[in-house]
């Protein structure tokens, strides 16, 4: 997966295919903190680091 993921940051919609998941989840996921990220205005921010953190830890935190 980690070659997959070449960006420094991945907004949710690019998130969506990687993870395999909606964009619904992928927001419930943000807003709760269960996938750590960045807020830049209206937008969501996601490190390559807390995608790799999300997916070794199955999003507990």
């Amino acid at each position: 997966m980690s070659a997959l993921l070449t960006q420094l940051v991945y907004t949710p919609q690019d998130l969506e295919p990687l993870l395999q998941l909606s964009k619904n989840t992928i927001n419930a996921l943000l807003n709760s903190g269960n996938l750590r990220a960045i807020r830049a205005g209206r937008k969501w921010l996601v490190p390559r680091d807390a995608v790799l953190e999300f997916l070794n830890h199955g999003g507990a935190r």
